[in-house]
């Protein structure tokens, strides 16, 4: 009805409406329907490629979405594809995510349609994984498109008549802010670009890579005087890690590198049992040995809630978890043993749900051993998380006790480094640095670590995460001007993250103005 009312009497309604303090109570896609567009903020989305693979909004942050609807089930859609055909062959190279996605209930129904059709990739499935603001509209086709912001600046239902409309309001959010330093998640060649900028650290590398080769030439001898000689000289990287680490790593399947087979797990404990066998005397063959355990115990039983594991598969986890602290006991009872047993069996204290003051006293037994070796706290912390039965508040405790004990000086050191550890490869909270961490305490101990090691750009790459994170503005653009165009692999959890990363801080803080708040309002009206 009000598409086709008088213009006039549809603007002094929507006056009325304003007025009156309704706006907030209506649906922002009500208004974009009758030609008034609001600010309409992006909600979250993942959607299924035919691979398999998913791609979410979080992924396309700080780039124009090109979001394009369509579905099998309509009977005039393979008449309808080619402003989409046309649209994905035009910007699959641009800094845009295209996104032309399924409604379809089946996804095979989905995937026979597009094949059968000769759609060109990108394109993925969304019926499980939309979020109801694409559901609006009489056509089954229709385009959004969202600035870098991630607010809606276009939508058409009529795809071929708005074709130039569309083409026009990507390229003006395309030029609207600064360019990303890497081709879109949607692009054919990301995934060469991503192996092309993603190189570790070469140091760290070749220790893997001679690791492996005499362990795979059978050099056991070699193998033993290498890692033996990192010990007692405490030898680490530059970037200050311990250097043994990476050694007993490269001997060993870890679960977090998916793609291992349970039979290469089997064969790989074999030959580090074997070794160990032939070497009673050897820390190294034991230490290794039970690292694997370890891993092949995760690897059964998946990084999911304990809920989503079979009991069969928990069964094998808490064997596994056995054999390896059975082998770790042995390395900790060694003459000459290595701080990395006393790392991987807090490791083991929190998968087995140890007595909390059993832990402790493990935690005060590894650093008599060796007090510099930080890695330890790392697991202790692992262990305090919500997740663990832990909670915020212990957390929290726990890296402030742990900071104060330090008498060295390296007290904010070792909480900044603990922190890192737990935004890498932990769940954390939203704002963690406003619930858990310190923020000051932790910028002060990357500080410490840059002054200490001024070459690295692992140390200002971390410094930057966490002032992202952080949401310290300053901190991150002051860390990103001084690493140029270096990218450290070690830092980042991918590049992407690095990008989004540093457009982020090169962009002028937003002002709580107008759109934002109005948004934030209809956020927390519709629920999202």
């Amino acid at each position: 009805m009000l598409q086709n009312m008088n213009p006039l009497l549809k603007k002094a309604l929507i006056v009325a409406l304003l007025s009156s303090a309704g706006y907030v109570f209506i649906p922002a896609k009500t208004f974009w329907k009758i030609g008034l567009h609001v600010p309409y903020p992006l909600e979250w989305f993942s959607v299924t490629a035919p691979d398999g693979s998913q791609l979410s909004s979080q992924e396309c942050a700080g780039r124009p979405i090109l979001l394009i609807t369509w579905g099998a089930y309509c009977p005039w859609m393979s008449q309808n594809l080619e402003p989409v055909k046309k649209l994905t062959t035009r910007l699959r190279y641009a800094d845009v995510c295209v996104v032309p996605v399924s409604t379809d209930e089946s996804m095979k129904k989905a995937w026979a349609f597009a094949q059968g059709n000769n759609m060109e990739r990108p394109y993925f499935w969304g019926y499980e994984g939309l979020s109801d603001m694409f559901w609006w509209g009489e056509n089954v086709l229709r385009v959004y498109v969202f600035d870098r912001r991630g607010y809606l600046r276009f939508h058409s239902e009529k795809a071929s008549q708005d074709y130039d409309a569309i083409v026009d309001a990507v390229a003006d959010a395309l030029h609207e802010g600064e360019k990303s330093f890497s081709p879109s998640p949607t692009s054919p060649d990301r995934a060469r670009y991503l192996e092309e900028n993603s190189r570790p650290d070469p140091e760290k590398t070749r220790i893997a890579a001679e690791s492996k080769r005499l362990f795979e030439a059978g050099d056991f001898d070699a193998l033993d005087a290498m890692a033996t000689n990192f010990r007692k000289t405490r030898a680490r990287t530059t970037d200050d890690q311990w250097k043994e680490n990476f050694l007993i790593d490269a001997l060993s399947f870890s679960f977090y590198e998916p793609g291992h087979s349970d039979a290469e797990y089997v064969a790989r404990i074999r030959l580090l049992d074997n070794w160990a066998a032939a070497r009673p005397t050897s820390v190294t063959a034991r230490m290794a040995l039970a690292h694997q355990w370890f891993h092949y115990a995760w690897f059964t039983r998946g990084n999911g809630r304990a809920r989503g594991v079979s009991e069969a598969n928990m069964r094998l986890f808490e064997d596994r978890l056995e054999k390896s602290r059975g082998h770790l006991e042995e390395v900790a009872a060694m003459p000459e043993t290595t701080p990395i047993v006393y790392y991987t069996l807090l490791g083991v204290s929190t998968a087995q749900s140890w007595d909390q003051s059993k832990i402790d006293a493990l935690m005060q037994r590894a650093l008599a051993f060796e007090p510099d070796y930080l890695p330890y706290y790392f697991n202790r912390a692992i262990g305090l998380l919500p997740r663990w039965n832990g909670s915020d508040a212990q957390l929290a405790s726990f890296l402030t006790a742990s900071a104060d004990a330090r008498k060295d000086g390296r007290g904010d050191e070792l909480y900044a480094r603990t922190v890192a550890w737990l935004l890498d490869f932990y769940e954390v909270k939203e704002r963690p640095f406003s619930t858990i961490f310190s923020w000051p305490r932790t910028q002060a101990g990357f500080r410490q670590l840059i002054a200490a090691h001024p070459d690295s750009t692992f140390w200002r790459s971390l410094l930057a995460h966490a002032a992202v994170m952080a949401e310290d503005r300053p901190v991150a653009a002051e860390m990103f001007a001084a690493l140029g165009e270096r990218f450290d692999a070690d830092a980042w959890e991918d590049r992407l993250t690095y990008e989004n990363s540093r457009r982020w801080a090169s962009r002028p803080a937003t002002p709580g103005g107008w759109p934002d708040v109005v948004s934030g309002l209809l956020k927390r009206l519709h629920g999202r």
